[in-house]
């Protein structure tokens, strides 16, 4: 599954709640993927992982918003 970049996501969508939905994502993804994934799992937790390091890298992520 392809991920937006970091760019393409809704200023809306605060950078800690980002940061937090994909480290849950990703723990889901490594403990018990759903079956549908299966296919594309390394794909999928690559983008993860991606994205991850992008909100990381974001100066705004250290931002209280």
């Amino acid at each position: 599954m392809k991920l937006p970049a970091l760019s393409e996501v809704p200023a809306s969508i605060g950078r800690r709640d980002l940061h937090s939905g994909l480290e849950a994502l990703l723990a889901g993804l490594r403990c018990d993927p759903p079956v549908a994934l299966l296919n594309e799992l390394e794909e999928t937790t690559g983008e993860v992982e991606r994205l991850l390091c992008e909100v990381e890298d974001d100066p705004h992520y250290g931002r209280s918003t």
